[in-house]
Order: structure tokens, then sequence, then C-alpha cells
């Protein structure tokens, strides 16, 4: 083994340093009323618990109103992971959890990147990405992806430099690819990195890598049918959006989210679009080695089809941050090489223009909040008083059927069921499209849907998410404070429950109904 010099010492500390600062981004209290994480954790404990396991992968398991709906549970591993975390360590330990699976993606290409380029390319790369990479946090199976797509690249990138040998390739990739397909839909981007790096053994016509990386494709195409759901499960990432009747901010485009929020996010997004097609155009130009040629035909793939997929997809953002970092790391240490700065003569009016730049810069990027790890939401486990209002209901021994929106759904499984279940969740794919336009959507504008809509369920309860921005949501809220068949009877930082005026309701809504002048109608509320 080669022994560390104090000089690598002292770079192992500054890539721990950046390391730490990423991990604090992730250490975020979780807000269960809008996660996906409480129907994970359900999930979970439905599978080790109880012996109805294929309705929990195959069907719409959790609501009353679509229970017979065919649903591929595509992330059913996740919950078994999530459901043994919290049962043991509770919610700080997913918390833990989510930090650490996120930060060894990250350290994974930060590690390959200092090993290849150096501590300057590592550390440029790394911060440059960061705003992606930390552009969600949730805890979610998304973080197992970030490891795969990880792995993935640093594997395939020692193979191909002759650095392990094929067996272990084999062996790790498809080890990962077993978990990761039946943990989190995104196992698609590994095999989209094992084609690119079979394109690449093509271009350095390594005969060996041509066949092994082939057949490793073919192998681990057909590996993906080992899920509960097999072949509908294997191509779940193509045909998820065919039936996705309700529209997320995650699956909206780039431009759509810049023109509808105008985030500083969305505007460096653009930033790094422009810096990474100056920059591959002068790199490309200037390599000369096949190999250098090779790893920048490898990297700017990864970084340009990525990027356009998340101009669709806003929610791929964070892997086109982090398999941009071998991008960027190739470019700087590409032009460290060109340029020395110590040989430049630079006169004192350009370096006082340099330096105002340079200060404009930092004020910029400390006004944008990109880079600033620590805020309200710093912490670790459940947001605080988030768990009142499933608390009200149990302790007011309030029943349904309930009519919940879209975001609380993951919630209200988490603390209610199986005494409850959930009129909708946070899957579209688990609900058919008319179900959102006629029974979800519709009702929440007319009147005439929403008096039709309780004949057909007789909802007891509504519980509702009350940040929901959406224009159909805020005008339902307003209506149901002024409606005289339901009284609102609970609302805290993040829900607003009302409760039906009915004979056997009348004590209950007598004690608890809350005065009609705490609320203002408006859709900022």
């Amino acid at each position: 083994m080669q022994k560390v010099t104090h000089h690598s010492r002292k770079n192992l500390a500054w890539i721990g340093v950046l390391l730490v600062f990423f991990a604090l981004f992730y250490a975020t209290f979780i807000n269960l009323a809008t996660a996906d994480l409480g129907r994970h954790i359900v999930n979970g404990r439905e599978l080790l618990t109880t012996p109805n396991t294929q309705a929990v992968l195959t069907s719409n398991y959790y609501s009353y109103s679509n229970p017979e709906y065919t649903f591929i549970n595509h992330h059913w591993l996740y919950g078994v992971l999530s459901f043994s975390i919290y049962r043991f360590s509770g919610f700080v330990g997913l918390s833990i959890f989510n930090i650490l699976t996120a930060t060894t993606a990250f350290g994974l290409l930060i590690f390959w990147a200092y090993r290849k380029y150096g501590l300057v390319a590592a550390y440029s790369a790394g911060l440059l990405c960061l705003p992606l990479l930390t552009s969600r946090t949730e805890v979610r199976p998304e973080t197992i992806s970030l490891v795969g797509v990880a792995l993935y690249f640093v594997v395939l990138e020692r193979f191909l430099a002759k650095k392990i040998s094929s067996i272990w390739v084999w062996i790790l990739l498809l080890i990962t690819q077993v978990v990761w397909q039946n943990t989190h839909l995104f196992f698609v981007l590994g095999l989209f990195e094992l084609f690119v790096f079979w394109l690449a053994s093509l271009m350095q016509k390594q005969k060996s890598a041509i066949i092994s990386l082939g057949l490793l494709g073919v192998v681990s195409a057909l590996v993906t049918l080992l899920n509960p759901n097999g072949i509908p499960g294997a191509l779940m990432p193509l045909t998820i959006f065919s039936n996705y009747g309700y529209s997320v901010a995650e699956n909206q485009t780039l431009l759509f989210m810049l023109e509808r929020f105008k985030a500083p996010l969305q505007y460096y997004e653009l930033f790094l679009v422009l810096l990474g097609i100056g920059g591959g155009f002068l790199a490309f130009r200037h390599s000369k080695k096949s190999s250098d040629r090779t790893l920048f035909f490898i990297t700017a793939m990864l970084f340009f089809v990525l990027g356009s997929a998340t101009f669709r997809v806003i929610r791929l953002e964070s892997f086109w941050g982090l398999l941009s970092i071998p991008f960027f790391a190739y470019l700087v240490a590409h032009f460290g090489k060109k340029v020395s700065l110590t040989k430049l003569r630079i006169s004192a009016t350009l370096q006082m223009l340099g330096s105002t730049i340079g200060f404009a810069v930092l004020l910029l990027v400390g006004w944008s909040g990109l880079f600033t790890p620590v805020s309200a939401r710093t912490g670790l486990g459940l947001l605080p008083g988030v768990s009142g209002a499933a608390e009200f209901i149990t302790s007011e021994q309030l029943s349904g059927p309930i009519f919940n929106n879209y975001d609380i759904g993951g919630y209200l499984l988490f603390y209610l069921f199986p005494s409850e279940r959930v009129f909708v969740d946070n899957r579209p794919e688990a609900y058919p499209v008319h179900f959102f336009e006629d029974e979800y959507m519709q009702p929440q504008e007319s009147n005439q849907a929403w008096q039709a809509l309780q004949t057909k369920y007789h909802f007891n309860l509504i519980v509702f998410y009350r940040h929901d921005l959406t224009p159909w949501a805020q005008k339902f809220l307003i209506a149901r404070i002024d409606d005289p068949q339901w009284a609102p009877v609970f609302v805290d930082a993040t829900t607003i429950i009302f409760l039906k005026k009915t004979p056997e309701n009348a004590e209950t809504i007598e004690k608890l109904q809350l005065p009609r002048e705490i609320f203002t109608t408006s859709a900022t509320n």
C-alpha cells in the first residue's frame, strides 16, 4: 500500500471538509405532510408484517377510491429498507441514512476526480455542481439512485483504464443492478452509463472491453426482469408517463419552472449549459491524446444527455449535477495545463476589474442561497409540530371517509393506515387519468361536482395540506371555510381539517369549531 504523505493527508482533509459542507445541505427536517416517506415506511411494514404482500406490490392497496387499480410497486425494496431503519432509529436514523447515502455518491466522484486530476479540479467541479446536487434533499429513494449512478461511473472508468478486471465489473454492477431496480425507477441511468462506456470502448478499439461490456449490457437488460412485476416492472421507466393524470412540479420542464418561479437555480443551470458548451468546444479542439478524447467523449456525453433530459424533466437535475462532476473536473484539469497564471502579465486595471467581478460574483452567490447549507429547515428527524394534525385526529377519535389532497396522502397513511385509507396519495401512476380529472380536480373547482362526489363517497373528514397552491385547491379551501355543511376544527402550520356537520358530529363540532375570523381568503395563506 502506498504510504500517505503529509501533502496527500492535507488534500484528503480538504476533501473531507467539502464532503461535510455537502452533507449539511441534506441535514433538513422531514416535512411528512408532503413527503413520500410515510408511504414508503408503511410499504415496508406491510411487506414484512402482513401476508397480503402481493396486493402491496401490484395494486392500489392504500386507497378506498381505487382499491382494485393495478399498480406496479417499483420501489418496494426502499420501503423495506426505510421501515427497517425507522423501526430501529426513527426519523433521525432515516435523516442520517439519507445524508450518508447522498454524501457517499458525491464522495465517490469527488475522490475519483481528485485521484484523476488533483485537488483543484475535484474541488472546482464539486462546488460548481453542488447546487444541482442539493436541489432535492428529501429522504427518498433517489439517493439510492445517486449511489448507483456514481458507482457505475467509477467502476466502468476504472475498467476502461485497465485498473480492475472484468470479473469485478460484472459482480459489482450486476449486484448493484438487482438492488437498484427494486429500489428506484432511475436504475435505467446505470444501463445508459454502460452503453456510453461501451461506445467509448469502440472508440478505443479495445476488443476485450467491447465484448465484455456488450455482454454485460445484454445480461443487465435480462436482470431487470428480476422484480416482482417481471416485464412490466422492467419497462416501468419507459411506460410510467403513459398513465399520469396529475401534473407535478418535479416532472415539469426547466423552462416551465424558470418562467413560473424564476428561481436562481434555473438561471444557474442555464449558466452551466453555456459554460459546458464553451469549455467543451475548446477542450475538444485542443485534446490530442486518444485517451483524453475518449474520456472527454464519456464525460461530455453524460453531461449533455443528462442536461437535455433535465431540460425536459426537472427532477433529473441532481443526477445531471452528479454526472457533471467528471466533465467539469476534466475541463479544469485540461485548461489548467494550458494556462499558468503565474506567467501571465496582468495590468493593474485588469486586476481591479477581476477583483470587482469576483466580489460581485460572491455577493450574487450569497444572495441566491445556492451555496448556503444552513436554513430554518436545518435539522434531523421530523419537522417540529408536523404530526399535530394526526395526533388531533387520533385524540378526538375522528373517522373517515377522508377527502384529502394529493400532497398529504403519505402522511395520512403513515399515521392512520390501516384504520383509515386515503382518497388519493402522491402516486399519479396508481390512479386512472379520469380519476384526477373527474373526481379530484373538478370537484375542487365546481361546487356541483363536489356535491356529487360527497354523495358518492359520504366524506366525514377533509384533511388538506394547506399550502397546496394549485388553483383548484385554494378555491376549494376558501369555499369550505364558508360551507354550511362543513366546520373547520383544526389548523396548524401545514394542515387544515374540516369535519362534516352531521348529528353524530354536533357535539364535537361545538367543542372544536374554529372561529371564521381567524381565516383569510387569500391564496397566499
